[in-house]
Formats: structure tokens, C-alpha cells, sequence
């Protein structure tokens, strides 16, 4: 059965990756929710319904949107794993290093500075730790592009054992070792880098995976959702001590591998059975345009929506209270609708298709 699996082909490597363009446009909209909701839920923006939201939402928040960054960092190793292998892409180290420091770390430094002016809160910690802020992830995305370059060059990188090696010490370093260090972003790569790694080799093997799954998709699915809410519910109980040997850590990640897996089964799924592609992907293609800039704007934006001016002026603490479920909604859909508004208009002059193009 093993064998018939591994001949089927339910992907073309010609055709363009649609499952990008729609789990990215997904997981943009679920990262923006995620700190929108989650900046209602903490004291140091509206403390008078900081502890109510909280109560109302985390359980949610967890169930929901906590896998949020799992999901963008395995379909960002998915896709590279497809520009490598199948289109060539950063044919030589130069040519990756080049492409990466000018998609990543320059863009780093512009907004960290920008964001840190505007907010008249300069430091020098964000530019030796890439580290400022919610950029953290497009520093650490660097390193993970130029790791897997660099293991690839091994002699023995295609063997099974070295792989499933990768993913077990990274998975470790991500669920259960603290990472005290802070320099040039290496200390998130080594969290981050089990999920890049994970989405890469998905990719080369997407079609025993999708076969795999397909051949029993209602069992396969109820299995691995019942994982996640396991783990969702270890996570929701558990608190946040970091260390090798905590169980329920381990768990709790597995459930969102679990997720992370189903989620990409379904979409394809979706993609290979019942959707006209060419129709019905516009949007998602033009919302995944413009994901690099609502990623990079919209936590700038957030907080000046909800600033100490804002609250007095327009009495927002007061609306906060009285509606506690419009109030945030209308929270995550006006930065979402700004930071995609703004990135429109970046992409419109030269240095912004530079940064997030």
C-alpha cells in the first residue's frame, strides 16, 4: 500500500503553490487577530477591562489563533523548499545571501528605527539582538533560510537520519530549552527553526503525506484535531515554565503540529477536488501580496489605536466595558484594514516595493 501511496501524484511541481497563497492570506488575518485581542487582555493598554477580556477570551485565544506562528513559519520552509528544489531559485549561496539580507534584515533595521522614533523610545538592544518587537520574525526567517542552505552542503543532509535528527533537536530546543542569549537573532532561529524545517521537508514529501492522510481522511482527521484539543487543553491548564523535561510542553506542541498538518491537508484538499483555482483565488492571491506589510504594520498600528490620546479623547476604556465583543473586533478589522491600506500605498513607490515587496 506504502508503494501504490508513494507512486500516486495528487501535486504537480509546474503548478504554482495555491496552498501558499491561501494558508499565508489565513495565517495573516489570524496574526493580526492574535495581538489585536491579545493587547485587549493585558494591563498595559485598557487596565480597567484588561482582567474581563481576559477571562472572556484566552481560552479562545489559545484555541484558536495560538498556532497562528507555527502555521506562517512551516509554509514560509514549505515554500523555499519549493524554490529550491523545483524552480532553482538562489542557485548559489551569493545569490540567497544577496536576496535574504535585502528582503530581511534591511527592512529590519528601517522599521525598528521607524517604529522606535515614532514612539520617541530609541534603544540600541533590537539592533545587536534582531529583536525589536514583532520584527523578531523576519530576522529569525534569515537565519532559517541560511541554515538550511548551510546543512544542505553535508555530505550525508538527504539521509533520513539526519533529518528526522534536525527535527528532533529542534522540536527539543523549541518546546523545552529556554534560550537565555540574545544576539543577531540566532537565540529565535533556534526556538523558531523546527517549524521552517518541518514546512521544507512537507514539501518534498507532500505527496506521501497528502496520500497518506487522504486514505483514511475522516479517521486521519478526527485523530489529529482530538490531538490538537488535547494539547490546546494542556495549554490552556499549564503554566509558562520553560524546561527539557516538562511533558505537557511537548504535548501541547504536538497538538499544534497536529493542526498545522490538517490545516494543510484540508486546503488541499479544497484545492484538488472542488475549487476552479483560477476563480476563486484572486482575492487570496492579492491579500497573500500584501501579507509582508500587514505583518510589518499592523503591531505599529495597533497600539496607537488604543493609545493613552485615543482613550481620553474618544472615551475608548468606557467602550471597551460596554462592548466587549464588538470592541475588539472592531480593534483587529480597523488595523487590519490600515496596515493592508498603507502596504497598498508602499507598493506604489519605489522604496516601498523595495522593504515589502
Amino acid at each position: 500500500m506504502q508503494e501504490q501511496l508513494d507512486k500516486q501524484k495528487f501535486f504537480s511541481k509546474s503548478e504554482r503553490l495555491n496552498d501558499v497563497v491561501i494558508i499565508r492570506s489565513l495565517a495573516i488575518v489570524m496574526v493580526v487577530a492574535f495581538h489585536a485581542y491579545y493587547m485587549m487582555m493585558t494591563p498595559g493598554h485598557l487596565p480597567k477591562s484588561a482582567d474581563m477580556y481576559n477571562d472572556m477570551y484566552y481560552n479562545l485565544h489559545v484555541f484558536i489563533l495560538k498556532f497562528r506562528m507555527p502555521l506562517f513559519i512551516t509554509i514560509s520552509g514549505y515554500l523555499f523548499s519549493h524554490l529550491e528544489n523545483d524552480r532553482g531559485k538562489y542557485a548559489t549561496v551569493n545569490d540567497l545571501l544577496t536576496n535574504k539580507f535585502k528582503r530581511l534584515i534591511i527592512p529590519f533595521f528601517v522599521f525598528a528605527t521607524i517604529f522606535m522614533l515614532s514612539i520617541n523610545n530609541f534603544i540600541w538592544e533590537p539592533y545587536y539582538s534582531w529583536e525589536y518587537s514583532h520584527l523578531w520574525f523576519i530576522a529569525m526567517l534569515f537565519w532559517c533560510f541560511i541554515f538550511t542552505r548551510a546543512q544542505s552542503f553535508l555530505p550525508f543532509s538527504k539521509d533520513s537520519w539526519w533529518k528526522s535528527t534536525l527535527l528532533i533537536v529542534f522540536f527539543i530546543l523549541h518546546t523545552g530549552l529556554g534560550i537565555k542569549f540574545h544576539l543577531f537573532g540566532l537565540q529565535n532561529f533556534l526556538i523558531w527553526y523546527f517549524w521552517f524545517y518541518f514546512g521544507y521537508q512537507i514539501y518534498l514529501n507532500r505527496d506521501s503525506v497528502y496520500g497518506v492522510i487522504d486514505k483514511h481522511r475522516v479517521i486521519y482527521t478526527l485523530i489529529l484535531f482530538g490531538f490538537y484539543v488535547i494539547g490546546c487543553w494542556i495549554k490552556i491548564n499549564q503554566n509558562n515554565e520553560t524546561n527539557l523535561f516538562n511533558v505537557n510542553s511537548y504535548i501541547a506542541n504536538l497538538g499544534y503540529l497536529s493542526i498545522v498538518v490538517l490545516f494543510w491537508y484540508w486546503i488541499n484538499y479544497t484545492l484538488i477536488h472542488n475549487w476552479n483555482k483560477g476563480r476563486h483565488i484572486k482575492s487570496f492571491n492579492w491579500l497573500n501580496k500584501h501579507a509582508y506589510g500587514i505583518y510589518v504594520l499592523h503591531y505599529w498600528l495597533q497600539p496607537f489605536l488604543i493609545s493613552t490620546t485615543a482613550v481620553s479623547v474618544l472615551g475608548l476604556d468606557i467602550l471597551a466595558i460596554e462592548y466587549p465583543i464588538l470592541f475588539p473586533l472592531a480593534l483587529f478589522l480597523s488595523s487590519f484594514a490600515l496596515s493592508l491600506g498603507l502596504t497598498w500605498l508602499l507598493l506604489k513607490t519605489k522604496i516601498g516595493k523595495f522593504l515589502i515587496g
